[in-house]
Parts: structure tokens; C-alpha cells; sequence
């Protein structure tokens, strides 16, 4: 039996570049794979042709600048674990990488 600790994404974000491309191996429930792909998809189809406005309302942001990263697929830039990307005062005393 494992034991699963919930935290809730924490504002603070580390910026770490990794070349680990979105594969799914790392992921709970791989039988969802599929579906996660399909959205991933989906997502990448409407940054390619939304406007400015209509990104900004989906992610509730009054300002944002046009940028060729902002329609990048998610697919083709490195992903981490969210235990690693998060970077707020619950996260530092969890200590995961230690």
C-alpha cells in the first residue's frame, strides 16, 4: 500500500529547462494516456488559432505580450514533475528531492 500526499500547485515555480519531452511514462493512471494526448492536442489547436484576447481570457490575464513561446506546442517543451516545479514554503518543507 503507498501513501499519497496531496498538495495544493503552489504560486512559486522554478524554471527549470529539461529535455524530457511529455511522454507519459512518469504518469499516474497511464491507461489515461490517450486522453491526456488528446487534450495536449486540442490545446495546441486553439493557441494556433486564437487570438491574443482569447488567450488572455483563458487564462484570466489582464496584460500579455504576443511571443512565438506563447504558441510553442507543450508536447515539444521539457516537462518535470510537479513535485520538482513547485516552489512554495509547503513544497521547501516537504524536502522531496532530499
Amino acid at each position: 500500500m503507498a501513501l499519497k500526499i496531496l498538495f495544493s500547485p503552489s504560486e512559486s515555480k522554478i524554471s527549470l529547462n529539461t529535455n524530457n519531452k511529455f511522454n507519459g511514462k512518469d504518469l499516474i493512471f497511464p491507461e489515461l494516456f490517450d486522453k491526456r494526448v488528446e487534450i495536449l492536442n486540442r490545446y495546441d489547436e486553439f493557441l494556433k488559432k486564437a487570438n491574443l484576447d482569447d488567450i488572455k481570457k483563458l487564462f484570466g490575464l489582464k496584460e500579455l505580450e504576443e511571443s512565438k513561446q506563447l504558441r510553442e506546442s507543450l508536447s515539444q517543451k521539457g516537462s518535470i514533475k510537479a513535485i520538482l516545479r513547485y516552489d512554495g514554503v509547503a513544497y521547501k518543507h516537504l524536502n522531496y528531492r532530499g
